[in-house]
């Protein structure tokens, strides 16, 4: 068990090109909210599918793939509702904050 403060913030993490973030900058401002929104509920589709069909969760180039795919919508959809609406990322924040120590107290309780 960690102890602590947690970071509650979520940090978009692009590896070791910085160059990704403008990419997913650059494709989500060409397609804008609305179709992004469309394409983050196909590619989750696609990861449930494929945690669905993979109970035991085996490493495979498709999940990592669909795990990619769902990672990268979820980037452009903060960065759009951040561009959209100044407070975003505190609210989402703020949620995650929330959500993450209310599992946490949830967890305690199992011990």
């Amino acid at each position: 068990m960690t102890t602590g403060k947690l970071n509650h913030s979520r940090k978009m993490d692009y590896g070791a090109h910085n160059c990704n973030r403008d990419k997913v900058e650059y494709i989500a401002d060409h397609y804008g909210l609305k179709s992004q929104l469309n394409k983050l509920h196909e590619e989750l589709v696609e990861l449930a599918e494929v945690v669905n069909t993979q109970p035991s969760m085996i490493l495979t180039e498709r999940l990592v793939d669909e795990m990619a795919d769902v990672t990268i919508m979820l980037d452009q959809i903060e960065y759009l509702m951040t561009m959209k609406k100044a407070k975003f990322k505190k609210l989402l924040g703020d949620r995650i904050a929330f959500k993450l120590d209310r599992q946490i107290s949830r967890v305690r309780c199992e011990e």
